[in-house]
């Protein structure tokens, strides 16, 4: 089933075995073509495109993100052990100039 805005997944990198890492809050915001914020939550998101990945907890962007996200970066989109979605990082915004927040 495809996504609306306002889906909740959570998110692994690859290579983790999840058992041992646990998975992180980290949801996705969908764009459009233009690379705006997809405002109808009423219709399903395209199964490919760029979204805004934001990290729920400051605590884990300090900790883990910032030691781990970097350009290039696959992860995957994932509902409980489950992966839905591939991601791959093309642009990183504020993660590593304020990891506090």
């Amino acid at each position: 089933m495809t996504p609306f805005q306002g889906y909740r997944s959570d998110f692994s990198y690859e290579g983790d075995d999840i058992s041992l890492t646990g998975i992180f809050a980290i949801h996705p915001e969908f764009e459009d073509d233009h690379g705006e914020i997809i405002l109808d939550n009423t219709s399903p998101v395209p199964t490919e495109g760029t979204a805004r990945m934001w990290i729920l907890f400051p605590q884990m962007r300090k900790e883990v993100h910032t030691k781990r996200m970097e350009l290039g970066v696959i992860g995957y989109f994932m509902e409980g052990s489950r992966r839905v979605g591939v991601v791959e990082v093309i642009e990183i915004v504020g993660l590593h100039s304020n990891p506090d927040s």
